[in-house]
């Protein structure tokens, strides 16, 4: 076992909402890649070598557990953000619409219906 699912805390301390992102989606990755190779173990794996197999699997869920606690606030975040920022280039496109309507250079909205 690699040993890479760690605790994320000292690596996204006070980097960005979409640096925390990344570090826990490679996270979950590393999660994910150690848990097909303690698989891969368990099958090779002599009987009384199982309950320290199934321990560590165990850890290795639990970890994975705690990556996606933490990744679920941060995805709805990033999501709210840039459903604003859609919302907020949506506005400024139907402001420079109206401006070019008001000038003439595209029908009005009762010329197009």
């Amino acid at each position: 076992m690699s040993g890479n699912t760690q605790s994320l805390s000292g690596e996204v301390a006070g980097g960005d909402l979409a640096e925390k992102h990344n570090a826990l989606l490679e996270a979950l990755g590393r999660a994910d890649i150690d848990i097909v190779r303690l698989k891969k173990q368990v099958q090779r794996a002599p009987a009384e070598q199982l309950e320290t197999l199934l321990v560590q699997a165990g850890r290795l869920v639990d970890e994975r557990a705690r990556v996606l606690v933490e990744l679920a606030p941060i995805e709805a975040a990033l999501i709210a953000r840039r459903t604003r920022e859609f919302e907020a280039a949506r506005d400024q496109w139907v402001v420079e619409i109206e401006a070019l309507q008001a000038d003439g250079h595209l029908p009005s909205n009762e010329e197009v219906r």
